[in-house]
C-alpha cells in the first residue's frame, strides 16, 4: 500500500513442558521492535565525524526469544552510529540484513537455540525516497549460520509467515484475499490469537508499518486479540495500563 509494509505479530511467549502443552511465559511480549539506523560520515578535511543519514528497520521475530532478543539489542547499539570515509558507499538493505545475520548466528551457535526474523526497511538514501524491502532471515542448518532471502511483496495478496502454524494462518490469508482483494493478513493472525487454539500463539495483535527508511511501531498492551483499528490497537493513554511518560502518554500521532 504505497509503498508501505505491514508487520503483525502476536505477544505470547511460551516454554515447552514436560507435558504436551506449554507454559505461558508472558502474553504481552514485543515482537516487532524498531531498530535506529544512524550514519556519519567523516570531514573532506579534519577530524571528526558528522550526522548524514536516520532511518529505522522493522524487525520481527519467532522462535527462540533469547536468541532473537540479544541480537536485536546488539544490533541497535552497533546500528545507531555506523561511521564511514567521504567516499564510502552508504550500506544497503542487504548490507544490513548481512549484517543482523552474522550477529544471530553467533547467538544462536552459543545457545543453540534458533529464531527467524523478517526485517523491513529500505537502502540508506540522503533523500529519503529508498522504497521499502523485505528480507526473511532463517537458520540454515548445513551452512551453520543464518542466511537472509529477499520477499517480493509487489504482487497483491503477498506475505511472508513467521513461526509457528505457517500452514493453518496462510489457508486463512489465502481464504481471505479470496474474498476480498483488500482482505489484511493481519485479520488472519487476529483470529488465531480470538480462537485460542494454539497453545504457540496467542496475547494481543500487534502492528508496525515501515515506509521509505522509516518504521512506526504501534505498541499494544493487553489481551485482546480481536483488536484491527489502531487507537485500540495502542490502548494506551491517561487511561492506559501503562501509564504516562512524565505529562506525556504515548500514542499514535
Amino acid at each position: 500500500m504505497l509503498q508501505d509494509v505491514w508487520l503483525a505479530a502476536d505477544s505470547l511467549i511460551s516454554t515447552s513442558t514436560a507435558g504436551p502443552s506449554r507454559a505461558t511465559l508472558t502474553g504481552a511480549a514485543a515482537k516487532i521492535v524498531p531498530i535506529p539506523v544512524r550514519l556519519y560520515q567523516g570531514y573532506e578535511n579534519g577530524p571528526g565525524y558528522h550526522p548524514i543519514y536516520e532511518g529505522q528497520l522493522g524487525f520481527a521475530y519467532a522462535g527462540s526469544t533469547f536468541s532473537a532478543t540479544m541480537t536485536q539489542s546488539l544490533v541497535m547499539s552497533c546500528l545507531g552510529s555506523l561511521c564511514g570515509e567521504i567516499d564510502d558507499a552508504l550500506p544497503t538493505m542487504d548490507d544490513l540484513a548481512a549484517f543482523i545475520c552474522r550477529v544471530g548466528t553467533r547467538y544462536i551457535t552459543d545457545s543453540a537455540a534458533p529464531f527467524e526474523a523478517c526485517i523491513v526497511g529500505a537502502d540508506c538514501d540522503r533523500r529519503g525516497q529508498s522504497p521499502t524491502r523485505c528480507f526473511h532471515l532463517t537458520y540454515d542448518p548445513t551452512s551453520l549460520a543464518m542466511v537472509f532471502t529477499e520477499i517480493d511483496l509487489d504482487p497483491p495478496g503477498s506475505f511472508v509467515l513467521l513461526g509457528d502454524r505457517k500452514a493453518d494462518v496462510g489457508k486463512l490469508i489465502l481464504d481471505g484475499f479470496s474474498n476480498d482483494p483488500e482482505y489484511r493478513p493481519s485479520q488472519a493472525l487476529a483470529q488465531t490469537i480470538s480462537d485460542s487454539g494454539y497453545p504457540s500463539i496467542g496475547g494481543a495483535l500487534q502492528l508496525g508499518r515501515a515506509s521509505q527508511g522509516w518504521f512506526k511501531l504501534l505498541p499494544t498492551w493487553g489481551y485482546s486479540g480481536s483488536v484491527q483499528t489502531f487507537p485500540s490497537a495502542l490502548g494506551l493513554g491517561s487511561a492506559g495500563g501503562l501509564g504516562d511518560v512524565g505529562s506525556f502518554f504515548v500514542g499514535d500521532p
